[in-house]
Parts: C-alpha cells; structure tokens; sequence
C-alpha cells in the first residue's frame, strides 16, 4: 500500500488510519509529497515517529493528540533520520511538550541540534560537484528545518526504548540514506518503522508530477540496508514516503528497491562507456535524458555520483580531477560489463 493509497491526494493534514493496535498513521504530506508520520499509544503515554516538518506538528498531529491525552501525554518523539521531513517539527514540539524525550540515531544528531550545520553539510558540503540549491530553495530549506532540540537518545542500534506501560521499541542502525538512519521495531506489533529506508524507485510530488531520485550513501549501505530490514522479518513495515505494507508487498518493495540500484548501476555503465570520459553534470544530463520524469536536484547528484565511484571500485572507471572538478573515465571501454563486485554484500 503506497502513501497515496493510504491517504487520497486530497486527504486533509492529520487524517488518521489505525495500522495495528494501538498504532496510528497520520497523513502529514508537505510540498505535494506524500508522507506519514506515526503515534503509539501506551496506557496514557504516545510515542511518535517523525515529527515531518516545521509546520507539520501544528497542522497534522496537535488535533490528534489534543483530542487523546493532550501534550503532556507526549513522551518519546523517534526520529528515523536527521532530514528535515523527519525532524523539522521537534522544535515546535518541545515547545508545547518539553517533558518529552527525543531520539535519533547519533550520526545524525547534529543535524538536529543546529540548523546551520544541517543546511551546510547536507545542501552545501553533502552536493557532490558544483550545484547549490537556489536562494528560494534555501528558505524553504531553513524554514523546513524547524528550530533545533538537543537529542535525549543518541542512538547506535541495539538499544531498546521504552513508554508508557512498558511498551518496547527498538533500535537497529541502517546508516544508509543517511548516516544516522534507524530502523524502529515495535516488539508489541510487530511493526517495523523505516524512514526513508526503503526507496522503491523514488517519490512522486503531486506538485510538479517528478519523483524524487532515490538517495543513499553508496550503493553497498542501501544494499545491506534493506537486507538487514528482509532479516528483521516485520509483520508490518511503516515507511515515510510509500505507505504501509504487510506480508508479501514488503518483500516486493524490498525486491522492488533492490531492482531499481541494480538497473541504475548497469544504466550508467551504459552511459560511461559510451561516452568515455565525463564529469557529475554531464552524467545527470544523460541520466535525466533516459528518466524524465525524474527531478533535478541533490537527490540525483548524490545517487549519481555514488554510483560513479562504486564503478571505480569495480574497476570500470578511473577518477581524476580537472581543476577541481571531479571527472570519470573509462578504464578498458572494450572490456565488456563488468561483474557488479562493488554490489557484493
């Protein structure tokens, strides 16, 4: 079940479906993205995963909670990842709820905690190449962000959160599409919360009819990240962007993710070898050519250029630098495809 099939395009902010007992997803789109956030209830106590954006906790989740238990029922806030869909209401939550404690996997915990060093690591330093985002986006950017909230639970994966009466939470470090990504499992349900963990082929914004590339470290995390999701064997997995699936969809979202790396890696093993030599630019030009209805942002820049260098550990392409930008070339174009070395677990 995708997000949209969850809530409707034109489903109000805050409309809520109960997924498993005591567990609720709430429709908190943003920019014509869809995107889930997700309450727990224990006895009187909520846990909440993700708080979205700045605006999303006054718009969605503040008439859900003000109706079962008030703010002060608030009592642990989990974060899958440190991107500003995910924690840029945490200000405006500690706000009203500053008993509540707030999680996060550690190597993203920065992000949280200062405004400016997410921006610069992640929109500045975090763009391969020359690109920058424009004046108008980096407003939206800041704005997204939210104000920042020292992290109670800086997390590393195997830590096991508790609320309420005792219900448990656990952590498991994934790492890829960010480098603090968890993955949250609900020892109660059974129900396993992603993130931004499993991609398929990207997000669709109803805004402006593109998807939004899938983005990740280095094909190897996104790999054994979804791999360790497939072991966590879930009744249920929650995700961000694409809805919640139960039995056999999640393994075909899983597959599903798997098949699009797989495909993009032998795509731009196509395009290097034909062109031989190329820089970032050149090779999103060519990837956008073939894909469309794809945007053009950080998201294709960073997956491109991950994807570049996971060929020059292969043995395909050699990297160089001409001034200071980075360029790839191939190394023997006659030497048929290479064996996917850099894919093995």
């Amino acid at each position: 079940m995708t997000a949209t099939e969850l809530f409707p395009v034109d489903a109000p902010l805050g409309d809520v479906r109960e997924i498993a007992a005591d567990t609720f997803a709430l429709n908190a789109s943003f920019w014509g993205f869809p995107n889930v956030v997700y309450l727990l209830r224990s006895g009187r106590a909520w846990a909440l995963v993700d708080s979205g954006i700045a605006e999303t906790p006054a718009l969605a989740i503040a008439p859900f909670l003000r109706a079962n238990g008030g703010w002060e029922s608030l009592e642990l806030v989990l974060g899958t990842h440190g991107h500003l869909d995910h924690i840029g209401g945490n200000g405006w939550l500690k706000q009203h709820a500053p008993a509540a404690r707030f999680a996060l996997g550690a190597l993203d915990a920065g992000w949280a905690e200062d405004v400016e060093r997410h921006y610069v690591q992640l929109y500045v330093h975090g763009a391969p190449g020359q690109w920058r985002p424009d004046p108008a986006t980096e407003l939206a950017v800041r704005a997204a962000c939210g104000t920042p909230v020292a992290i109670d639970h800086p997390l590393v994966g195997g830590e096991v959160l508790t609320f309420g009466d005792g219900r448990e939470i656990e952590a498991r470090h994934l790492g890829a599409h960010s480098p603090g990504q968890i993955l949250y499992l609900d020892r109660q349900t059974g129900c396993a919360f992603s993130g931004d963990a499993v991609q398929g082929p990207g997000t669709l914004s109803v805004t402006t009819g593109q998807q939004d590339f899938p983005m990740y470290r280095t094909p190897v995390d996104y790999l054994r990240s979804l791999e360790t999701i497939r072991s966590a064997a879930p009744a249920v997995l929650c995700t961000a962007h694409r809805g919640v699936h139960r039995g056999e969809p999640v393994t075909e979202l899983l597959d599903e993710s798997i098949s699009w790396l797989a495909a993009f890696d032998d795509e731009l093993r196509d395009i290097t070898a034909a062109r031989g030599d190329l820089g970032l630019e050149e090779a999103v030009d060519a990837v956008l050519e073939r894909r469309p209805g794809y945007a053009r942002g950080l998201q294709v820049r960073v997956t491109t250029a991950e994807h570049l260098d996971g060929l020059v550990r292969d043995g395909h392409l050699q990297p160089y630098l001409r001034g200071t930008q980075k360029r790839w070339r191939t190394t023997n174009p006659l030497s048929g495809r290479p064996s996917h070395d850099h894919l093995a677990l």
